[in-house]
């Protein structure tokens, strides 16, 4: 009895200490995952700065943080930042509302381009005897 209770518990052990090396590699993987988000959003931020503000390229570290603090650093910047995450007074309903005027705007824009490429074949038919006399015309003044 006293040896199957010894068993179990060194049974028990070695689970308790397989399930331990299994959280510690499961931590590091969260931790190397979150380091590789951290990098691609890093890169991306930096691509699209660089991308709207192409002279940064030519400051140095610390004429980049200089600029970083003077443009970020602002009560204007504050003010626009509450505004793109809904604290202020233009919230992201009004961005959507443009957005959907614009959309609808393009809408009415490609329907009546489409309507207009549509009557081509039949004002092309109801020309058709003026386009023969011109292609005869054509003809007669060939060279």
């Amino acid at each position: 009895m006293l040896n199957k209770i010894r068993i179990q518990i060194t049974k028990a052990e070695e689970n308790i200490e397989k399930w331990t090396n299994r959280r510690k590699d499961l931590m590091q993987k969260f931790k190397d995952e979150e380091s590789r988000a951290r990098t691609h959003r890093l890169c991306k931020r930096g691509g699209l700065i660089e991308h709207l503000v192409p002279n940064v390229l030519n400051l140095s570290d610390e004429q980049f943080k200089s600029y970083l603090e003077m443009t970020l650093l602002t009560d204007y910047s504050n003010r626009m930042y509450n505004n793109i995450i809904g604290k202020g007074t233009i919230t992201t309903n009004t961005a959507l509302s443009q957005k959907s005027t614009v959309q609808a705007q393009n809408k009415q824009n490609s329907t009546a381009v489409t309507t207009e490429v549509k009557s081509i074949p039949a004002k092309v038919e109801s020309h058709k005897d003026i386009i023969e006399a011109s292609e005869a015309d054509d003809e007669e003044y060939a060279c």
